[in-house]
This record gives structure tokens, C-alpha cells and sequence, in this order.
């Protein structure tokens, strides 16, 4: 781990704690007016990861993060 792996792997653990994950996603997705298999597929991962991830019953993984939020916020991993 480097120190700037380090840094964002901080930040993806003050997100996950401090946000609504499932509401976030919700809200990112239909901000897009996509659907979940569309928002996943643009995520570049499986329909059935993004669900779980929405519903709140799968933990959003750390390289799921990076993806978020580089298409949503314009961040570059």
C-alpha cells in the first residue's frame, strides 16, 4: 500500500460510513434516468453486484468505489 492508496482507501471508509450507500447509488442512477442493469453495465460490473449494492445487502467494494466515483464525481484513480 502507498501512500496514495492509502489516502483513498481512507476516503472510501469515511464514505461508507458516513453516507446512505444504497440511497446514493439510488439517487446517482436515477439522476442518469438509467435503470440498474444500464448503471451497471456503465459501471463495468454485473447486475446482480450493482443490486445487492443498492439494496443495501452487499458491502460496495472498494474498487466498485474508485468506479463510482470516477464516473460520478470526476475522480481519477
Amino acid at each position: 500500500f502507498g501512500l496514495e492508496e492509502y489516502y483513498f482507501y481512507n476516503e472510501y471508509l469515511k464514505f461508507i460510513e458516513m453516507t446512505n450507500v444504497p440511497a446514493y447509488l439510488r439517487r446517482r442512477r436515477e439522476i442518469r434516468d438509467m435503470t440498474q442493469k444500464q448503471y451497471a453495465e456503465l459501471l463495468g460490473i454485473s447486475f446482480m453486484n450493482y443490486k445487492g449494492y443498492e439494496t443495501g445487502k452487499v458491502r460496495l467494494q472498494y474498487k466498485c468505489w474508485e468506479t463510482v466515483m470516477d464516473v460520478e464525481e470526476g475522480y481519477i484513480f
